[in-house]
């Protein structure tokens, strides 16, 4: 949080981020995630966001690229991604569930 703090007191218009969720607690990932969309839309920020925890990262992202051994196995509207059967599986260990 200090480091993103920190880059934010320059004038930016991209943001990279590598992993901000990454030993947080779960009530900490959402609010870095929310924190990190007001600043987005405030700023008109681009932020390039690599994470781990796919589900946050697809809530958060407008696009999504999805990585297998460094080869980029889809890529699309997040939203697409997030709804898809083959992703729900691999990525975020679970399927969509049917109300």
């Amino acid at each position: 949080m200090l480091a993103i703090g920190r880059t934010l007191m320059c004038t930016l218009k991209l943001l990279l981020l590598d992993e901000p969720s990454l030993g947080l607690a779960p009530m900490l990932v959402r609010r870095l995630f929310e924190i990190l969309k007001e600043l987005r839309e405030e700023f008109s920020l681009t932020i390039l966001l690599v994470e781990q925890n796919a589900e946050a990262a697809l809530r958060f992202a407008n696009r999504g690229l999805v990585l297998a051994q460094g080869q980029i196995m889809l890529d699309g509207p997040a939203h697409s991604l997030i709804d898809n059967e083959e992703v729900r599986k691999i990525y975020l260990g679970k399927k969509k569930q049917t109300i």
